[in-house]
């Protein structure tokens, strides 16, 4: 019987595996790749944008193709107007009321004394003898004596006259008035008895000459 022949040795690395395959050539060449294609993709990019610059329409023109206007001059800028302010009108003082002045009641007037209305009677008498009115002169005379006066005067006072009342004399109620002065043109002095017992008349006149 017969056996068959041995198999040959076998033969072994030193690492006890087959050896590696070099693969950096094929990293390179996918590296090559991959720059070709991005260098492909940024010329166009850049191709599409020159492109698209060129066909823009300028600044100077429409999209109608038209020229647009530039302005020649700068505009001024418009200065706002001053708007005029309304004078405030000031507050008035109110005026203050002064206070009204009380009112002073009237006093009646003190009553007139004989004497006094004889002195005025007197004045009123000698004042128509100087006019020459012996009938308004007359009319001052007391009741009992007014028909007799009118006489006297006729008699003693003539124009033209100038007397005047000197002093007065005596007591209520007949008092006694001096005269001095002229009548006839002639130097004169006299009296006037004027009676007060009642309302004040004249009683009696007596006027002489020199």
């Amino acid at each position: 019987m017969s056996y068959p022949p041995p198999p040959p040795p076998l033969h072994y690395t030193p690492y006890g595996g087959p050896p590696k395959k070099n693969r950096a050539g094929l990293i390179i060449a996918l590296l090559i790749g991959v720059v070709v294609a991005c260098v492909g993709a940024a010329g166009y990019i850049a191709y599409d944008l020159v492109s698209d610059r060129g066909n823009a329409p300028k600044a100077t023109e429409r999209t109608d193709g038209m020229p647009v206007s530039t302005p020649s001059a700068k505009p001024t800028p418009v200065k706002p107007k001053p708007t005029a302010t309304k004078p405030v009108a000031k507050p008035t003082a109110r005026p203050t009321a002064r206070p009204t002045a009380k009112p002073t009641t009237a006093r009646p007037p003190a009553p007139v004394t004989k004497p006094a209305q004889a002195a005025a009677l007197t004045k009123t008498f000698v004042a128509h003898l100087n006019a020459n009115r012996p009938a308004a002169a007359g009319a001052l005379a007391c009741v009992d004596t007014k028909t007799f006066v009118p006489s006297l005067i006729g008699r003693m006072i003539g124009p033209p006259s100038h007397l005047v009342v000197a002093r007065q004399s005596g007591s209520e109620p007949t008092l006694v008035y001096h005269l001095s002065g002229t009548t006839k043109g002639k130097q004169a002095f006299g009296v006037v008895l004027v009676d007060t017992s009642a309302a004040p008349c004249v009683r009696v006149i007596n006027v002489g000459t020199s």
